[in-house]
């Protein structure tokens, strides 16, 4: 018995120094777009960006800064178990792509969004057509899997993958000194498909917290705010 034990212990060492020189990489869908299909792989549109809301006919401009990423550790979303990192694919940057999907909700919603340089590169009269600035904050951006407690004797039974992202979006007037509007969204998401797991669990709580900052903004109110 305590052969096993110790023959155990060593192979669950150097499986942790095996997978610690590892790096677990998931795909990032468009959260706007994104929902598990019965494949592997495949998307579904999400009901919550299908709904009809009235657009009126003069957009309100607004420009976008390039996220900030407050977390720690701007590489790492996650760990896959045994010290494994989880990372996102590689020539992606979590910041540039958060940026992109917030602006493409502003824009889905109803509103003209400039990025900044193009803001720069404007005329001046075409500057004074901006009624605010959105900067948005990555506050957690994160999804972990966890080995089973029967582990070395099932390494393939894993638990679920529990995805968690969090991201505050912030609104400032044409001049960026005061604040008008401000709101942390979050969402959660949960797989128990072993490995293909973080991706979907990462991807589903991405896709939840877009969808909660869609709702918002989508409300008559933050337009009254925005053209006073």
């Amino acid at each position: 018995m305590i052969r096993a034990w110790f023959r155990n212990t060593f192979f669950l060492l150097l499986l942790s120094i095996l997978l610690a020189a590892c790096t677990h990489r998931v795909k990032l869908y468009d959260p706007l777009t994104y929902g598990p299909g019965r494949k592997e792989g495949t998307q579904v549109a999400q009901t919550g960006f299908q709904e009809t809301r009235s657009i009126p006919a003069e957009k309100i401009r607004m420009v976008i800064k390039k996220a900030k990423d407050l977390r720690l550790d701007i590489k790492k979303i996650g760990d896959a178990g045994f010290l494994e990192p989880v990372e996102v694919e590689k020539g992606v940057v979590l910041s540039d792509v958060f940026t992109k999907n917030l602006m493409n909700c502003f824009e889905l919603a109803g509103y003209e969004v400039i990025p900044i340089d193009t803001f720069e590169a404007a005329s001046s009269v075409d500057r004074e057509k901006v009624k605010a600035w959105i900067e948005p904050e990555i506050m957690r951006f994160w999804v972990e899997l966890r080995l089973s407690d029967q582990a070395l004797r099932q390494l393939l039974n894993l638990r679920e993958a529990e995805g968690d992202v969090m991201f505050q979006v912030r609104l400032y007037g044409p001049d960026r000194k005061r604040e008008i509007w401000s709101q942390i969204f979050e969402g959660k998401g949960n797989s128990s498909r072993a490995f293909r797991s973080l991706e979907r669990s990462i991807n589903s709580a991405y896709a939840e917290a877009m969808r909660e900052l869609y709702k918002a903004i989508s409300d008559q109110k933050i337009r009254d705010i925005l053209q006073k």
